[in-house]
Parts: C-alpha cells; sequence; structure tokens
C-alpha cells in the first residue's frame, strides 16, 4: 500500500504547489463552462437538457456532462450532481471497506455519506458505523482511502494515541503525509 501512495505524492504535491488545495472554491451555479472536481482531476462542466430523466457522464476528454430537463435551476443542477457524486462515493466506500476488512481485522456494520462542515469522517465504535463526508468524492482516491482506514482503525483503538497510530502505520504506512495534505483541503 505504501508504494501506491508514495507512487501518487509526486502528483500530490504538485497539486498542491499549484494552489489546488489552497484557492477558495468559487460559489457554484453548475453552468456549462465551470469546472467540476471529480476523484481529485478537473472536469469542465457542460449542461445539456433532455425530458428524459437527469444524469451525469464522464467522458474521455475531461468533460462532465450533466442532463437536465430544460427549466432547471442552479439548485436542480446542483442536487443532481451531489446525488451522482454520493453514488460513485458509496461505491468506492464500499470496495474499500471490502477490501479493509479482512486486512485490519474489523467489520463495519454501517456506512453513510453526509455533508460535513468539519471533519472528513466519524466513527461510532458501538454500533461500529462510520460517516464519511461527501466532499472525499472530489479528492484523490489516496485521501478516501486513508480515511476508511483511519475510521477503521478506532474500532481497535479509540483515541488517537501511541496505539493508534502504530495501527495507522501497519496499515497504511504513508498515512502522515496523507494526513498532512488532506489537512490542506477546505471542508
Amino acid at each position: 500500500m505504501d508504494r501506491v501512495i508514495l507512487s501518487k505524492s509526486g502528483w500530490l504535491n504538485k497539486q498542491i504547489k499549484k494552489g489546488f488545495a489552497s484557492k477558495p472554491e468559487p460559489i457554484k451555479t453548475y453552468i456549462t463552462g465551470e469546472e467540476i472536481l471529480y476523484k481529485g482531476e478537473r472536469y469542465l462542466l457542460c449542461v445539456k437538457c433532455r425530458h428524459k430523466g437527469s444524469m451525469v457522464c464522464i467522458t474521455a476528454d475531461k468533460r462532465m456532462d450533466l442532463f437536465v430537463r430544460p427549466g432547471s435551476n442552479d439548485f436542480d443542477r446542483q442536487k443532481i450532481i451531489e446525488n451522482w457524486y454520493r453514488r460513485k462515493l458509496k461505491q468506492s466506500i464500499e470496495k474499500l471497506i471490502a477490501k479493509w476488512q479482512p486486512q485490519i481485522g474489523v467489520s463495519i456494520n454501517e456506512f453513510g455519506v453526509k455533508k460535513m462542515k468539519t471533519r472528513w469522517g466519524s466513527c461510532n465504535i458501538t454500533a461500529k458505523r462510520i460517516w464519511l463526508n461527501l466532499a472525499l468524492i472530489q479528492l484523490a482516491e489516496p485521501f478516501l482511502e486513508y480515511v476508511i482506514i483511519h475510521e477503521m482503525v478506532h474500532l481497535l483503538e479509540k483515541k488517537h494515541n501511541a496505539r493508534f497510530k502504530e495501527f495507522m502505520n501497519r496499515f497504511i504506512p504513508g498515512w502522515r503525509m496523507l494526513k498532512k495534505e488532506l489537512d490542506l483541503f477546505r471542508l
């Protein structure tokens, strides 16, 4: 795992140096021409009207096509993209939890996705449930994996003490770098 993270470190550092993480996000109106973040990449939004149901498609040329009904407003478009983000994030979370449960030796009973203002994730140890911030879908996959592992490790150790850090070192040796870079992103 640490080789995978280290292989991405150049890209992550480059993004931070370019100001990717520190630029304030402009208020989105979800119109053609806006940039939309998805899994650490920027996509040019292209809004298209159609009378059938709404949908989002990613194209090979770094475009995000948003199909909406005629007369949709920015709130409608935002909801469509957020619902798409939520579905995509849940798919990624399911795969990562399935990957890490046997490696960490814990079992997650339930997970959810919600908008959070101050955290990337949280863990209810008693219910064995984790919540993850919807904004993680905008970041590169190593950040999501780090947050999931972090929350799962809380099932082994609830505090951020030396024991917790030992578990983190064992499961994701590059976690300190990821945490440092994740802390640069605005919530």
